[in-house]
């Protein structure tokens, strides 16, 4: 009698492939951004703090939610030298050349399969990060003149005709730069989605991936959630000491 393999199909692998750092970076970014974004062009998300008179006024909030982005795009770049592999930018980053000749392959037919970002996801996260740390930056020096006036933590140090430039710009950079990475981004995620067949926003949820058939298994590692934690501390503090410069 001789031996005969098994015609059934088997289970595609799932395999770990963001850590939980990044995706609570990811989500927490999104819905930061959000709230930034009710509170700079909507408004009327004033509140008294439940059981105080501390009122927070609608550019009180849009002031905190800047300096979350910021804190979190600060944890994103330690993490992009410190964390799991698919998190370091050593291992995502690439020269135009190798981008160039992705963005070619996708557009011909079935892609390379990479477990973290490929070599365009790369370099627009690369691009995202800095639009968002000068967004992030240039909102620490602006003003608002609505009804409740609001400066920036840091826009004490400098002029108040400084502060008006800053703040022109803070808004346009919103406008131009900003809103155009977010549906670039939403739009890429679409694609690949829809297109591809490679679903790489529940990934951003659940960490995981189907690796394709015949695909190995990359062998990640995984930064410990300690380090993690020590610097999410670190950068609190650190934006702590931002939000409060002024009277320290």
């Amino acid at each position: 009698m001789t031996d005969t393999q098994d015609s059934r199909p088997s289970t595609p692998l799932m395999v770990k492939v963001w850590d939980i750092w990044v995706r609570l970076f990811h989500w927490f970014l999104v819905a930061f951004i959000a709230l930034s974004y009710l509170t700079g062009e909507i408004g009327g998300l004033d509140f008294t703090v439940p059981g105080t008179d501390r009122f927070i006024s609608n550019m009180n909030l849009h002031v905190l939610s800047g300096i979350t982005i910021l804190g979190l795009v600060a944890f994103r770049i330690i993490w992009g030298f410190a964390g799991s592999t698919t998190a370091r930018f050593k291992n995502f980053l690439n020269g135009p050349g190798v981008i160039l000749s992705y963005v070619k392959t996708i557009l011909k037919g079935p892609i390379t399969f990479f477990a973290g970002h490929n070599p365009a996801g790369g370099a627009v996260v690369m691009v995202i990060l800095i639009a968002l740390l000068i967004q992030a930056g240039t909102g620490l020096f602006a003003q608002d003149d609505s009804f409740f006036a609001t400066k920036g933590p840091l826009a004490f140090l400098v002029a108040d005709e400084t502060s008006k430039e800053v703040t022109g710009f803070h808004k346009q950079w919103w406008e131009y730069a900003i809103v155009t990475l977010i549906v670039l981004h939403i739009t890429a995620n679409l694609f690949y989605w829809l297109i591809k067949k490679q679903d790489l926003i529940v990934a951003m949820f659940t960490g995981r991936r189907r690796l394709p058939d015949g695909e190995a298994d990359p062998n990640l590692s995984f930064s410990s959630a300690r380090l993690g934690v020590a610097i999410a501390i670190g950068v609190a503090v650190l934006m702590w000491l931002v939000l409060n410069a002024e009277g320290l």
